[in-house]
């Protein structure tokens, strides 16, 4: 009975929304994408940034290690299971290892930004308005009008 009662219901509302004056309002998405891929280049930047930092972070690590291994040989020496016998040199290790898996994910954030950003201009490219805003006038304007009057192109200076 509920199910005849909403199918009744959805029947009649349909020509009723369809007599009803449509607003031409820009979705949210396509109001927000002119700035907002603006927003969002400039956060794949700084993520960029923030994941270079942490690869050099490890880079220093490495780096550090590796002097550490040039000066004293013994300090390198691996266990069985892959790891550095010494503490200091595993710390090391470990460190670079962390920062490199740090850059990772903000290298892919970045990806992720940059990929909105890019997402944000195609919608705003072709959803977005296509006279500029900052020009008040059309400088070719085509005009036509009855027969008799006058057809032809008008140029705007």
């Amino acid at each position: 009975m509920t199910t005849r009662v909403i199918l009744a219901a959805l029947l009649i509302a349909a020509p009723i929304a369809a007599q009803a004056p449509e607003e031409q309002r820009t979705p949210w998405l396509v109001s927000v994408a002119s700035w907002g891929k603006f927003a969002t280049l400039g956060l794949a930047g700084g993520f960029l940034a923030l994941a270079a930092g942490s690869h050099a972070s490890a880079e220093d690590s490495y780096d550090a290690l590796l002097s550490r291994c040039q000066t004293d040989s013994s300090l390198c020496i691996l266990g069985v299971n892959g790891a550095y016998l010494d503490p200091g040199s595993e710390s090391l290790y470990q460190e670079s290892l962390d920062g490199d898996a740090v850059a990772r994910q903000w290298l892919l954030v970045s990806q992720v930004a940059l990929g909105a950003s890019a997402l944000l201009w195609i919608i705003d490219l072709t959803q977005g308005s296509d006279d500029p805003e900052n020009i008040p006038y059309v400088p070719l304007r085509v005009v036509v009008g009855p027969r008799e009057t006058r057809v032809g192109v008008q140029f705007s200076f």
